[in-house]
């Protein structure tokens, strides 16, 4: 294969990859549209056009799939096929395997795939043989408020195709080891002839940037150019400037490199529908999987979200809009039962908060009883019998590890590491995480995270070992530690301290960072006090010098990874700095001092 075929295909590969997102959206607008004339007509020029571009860079397995697919959609525009819940799920699944069939060609350009058994059961519908549906019927809608998404223009027939406003890549799929497993609708995998090549290296994220962001960037890049020149006429010796010239070209160029900063922030803001999209389908797969009726209203899904934050949060919504529909929403006999709307309805809202994006996932099915889940974790061994907390606090044990409230492990849920990674993530990214809830009205679960993950707030301060700076979002607060009384309480963590009338197991922050290296015998005088695991922990270290906003940059090759370490900043001095987060540090340290105290009980 020469260069320029090569590379035509490649070109295919990644326009293909973004606009199939674009078509998932289409097949789930589908569901519940009184109007689906004008959807099927773009989902049909859609799949025209990558019939046409696969056909022309010699991709015949994505040719034949798609060819049988528009097969499909064009008789549902002509009424042949009824739209129906079973062919949606058809459409999803082909559209699955294409983006699948899509990753595979970008590991190995002459991958192929079996796709038979997708093209019969598409061959079915079109006969009326389809096989008959494995679970009952379920319609989710999403009903988003705010202004309306201007249509996009028609898809040009061709090689490739464009969309004009950006998008996101598809988000990649959820871990395998969640609570709930594979729902049913989700492609099998594909078989290749061969196994895929690996890459030689990992390739860079693509992020679609509109052009006129890329102009006014440039157009300040410009102006400190400028800027620059004139700071040189200044500062040659032959100049006679004034020191009041000098000032002002400094400042100048700092409200210029703020403009920049601000401009280059936003090259990273992604819109959150692809996103919106995901969790759309991830409802979806779930309730048919447990025969519910579900309704998702979304609102603030106009908004853009930095792609550090947007990569992160993925992961937690997707579990926690699964567990919404598993263990939030009853069945429709259930919800006779008590008077309800046959339908679930689940609630999500995106929002800016302040510095933080909030996050809200409400559900309005029966609530969480706190006796129910209190005797849950009892049963668990997750807390003695004796353990006496508050409702909020019992109710919060959902996120804990290991907990479910199922009997049985299925294929939706069951092994009780679902909320545990919202958690995590959550708190790992600097954010927090609130549960409320209403026992016959539903609950409501909100996530606050930072606004941005590359420029945060933080803390430089020293320790014995040298120079350090903390997230400022982990921190609770500052004490000053020749105040406060060192004692030893606590079995099997050392030192602790006494703060507001609750003992703190103390740790000190040079010995996190190097446990096996002999502690200096230096004293520190300030502990920062952070939460891990719904309790209180202090961290002592040398001196705070001050708060800052810092940029994190990633560690390069050469640093291994350990536990805690975020990245690293170059401060006002030009020195980089390590960046470190004590609370992961932290949480194996105090889950071990927990045991150790149960057994002491």
């Amino acid at each position: 294969m020469d260069n320029f075929a090569e590379e035509l295909k490649k070109i295919f590969i990644d326009e293909a990859t973004l606009n199939l997102s674009d078509v998932e959206g289409c097949f789930l607008e589908l569901e519940g549209s009184a109007e689906p004339k004008d959807i099927l007509i773009r989902i049909f020029r859609l799949a025209h056009n990558l019939k046409g571009g696969s056909m022309s860079v010699g991709f015949a397995d994505v040719a034949a799939l798609t060819h049988e697919l528009e097969n499909l959609v064009l008789a549902l525009q002509k009424g042949q096929v009824d739209l129906t819940t079973r062919v949606i799920s058809t459409l999803l699944a082909c559209n699955d395997r294409l983006i699948e069939m899509m990753q595979s060609l970008k590991q190995d350009i002459d991958a192929t795939c079996d796709n038979s058994e997708l093209i019969a059961q598409v061959k079915g519908h079109l006969s009326g043989e389809a096989p008959a549906a494995k679970s009952a019927s379920v319609k989710v809608t999403t009903v988003t408020t705010g202004a309306p998404v201007a249509a996009k223009k028609e898809e040009h027939p061709g090689l490739v195709f464009f969309d004009d406003e950006p998008e996101e890549k598809p988000a990649e799929k959820v871990n395998a080891s969640s609570d709930a497993g594979h729902a049913p609708g989700s492609p099998e995998k594909s078989k290749t002839a061969k196994a895929p090549t690996p890459p030689a290296k990992a390739e860079d994220e693509v992020v679609r940037v509109s052009l006129s962001r890329i102009e006014l960037l440039n157009d300040y890049v410009g102006e400190l150019i400028v800027m620059q020149s004139m700071l040189q006429t200044i500062a040659n010796p032959t100049s006679h400037s004034s020191a009041e010239k000098l000032a002002k070209s400094i400042n100048d160029v700092t409200k210029i490199c703020k403009v920049i900063q601000t401009l280059s922030m936003g090259l990273r803001m992604l819109p959150v529908k692809p996103l919106v999209q995901k969790l759309t389908r991830t409802l979806r797969d779930t309730a048919t999987a447990l025969g519910k009726d579900v309704r998702l209203e979304v609102q603030g899904d106009q908004m853009d979200i930095d792609k550090s934050v947007l990569d992160q949060l993925g992961d937690p919504l997707v579990h926690i809009i699964r567990n919404s529909a598993d263990h939030g929403l009853e069945t429709k006999e259930e919800r006779a039962k008590t008077s309800k709307n046959p339908q679930g309805v689940v609630q999500l809202t995106f929002l800016n908060q302040g510095n933080s994006l909030v996050v809200e996932v409400r559900d309005d099915g029966p609530g969480i009883d706190p006796a129910f889940i209190r005797k849950k974790a009892i049963e668990k061994n997750l807390i003695s019998a004796s353990d006496i907390r508050t409702d909020k606090e019992i109710m919060m044990l959902i996120f804990a590890a290991g907990f479910s409230t199922k009997a049985v492990t299925t294929d939706v849920s069951g092994r009780g590491v679902g909320m545990d990674v919202v958690k995590t993530n959550v708190e790992k990214i600097g954010g927090e995480v609130e549960l409320s809830s209403e026992v016959g009205k539903g609950s409501l679960i909100r996530l606050k995270i930072p606004l941005s993950l590359a420029v945060v707030d933080a803390l430089v301060m020293t320790t014995n070992r040298g120079r350090f700076v903390i997230p400022l979002s982990q921190v609770q607060e500052t004490v000053n530690l020749n105040s406060l009384k060192i004692t030893s309480k606590m079995i099997g963590i050392g030192e602790c301290i006494e703060l507001r009338g609750d003992v703190l197991p103390l740790y000190r922050l040079e010995k996190l960072l190097e446990p096996n290296r002999e502690a200096s015998v230096e004293t520190d005088s300030t502990a920062l006090i952070f939460k891990v695991q719904e309790q209180m922990v202090a961290v002592s270290i040398k001196e705070l010098i001050n708060s800052q906003q810092v940029v994190i940059k990633p560690l390069g090759n050469g640093v291994a990874a350990q536990v805690g370490w975020v990245g690293s900043c170059v401060l006002g001095d030009g020195l980089p700095t390590l960046i470190v987060n004590p609370v992961d540090m932290l949480t194996g340290k105090i889950t071990n001092a927990n045991h150790k105290l149960e057994r002491s009980s």
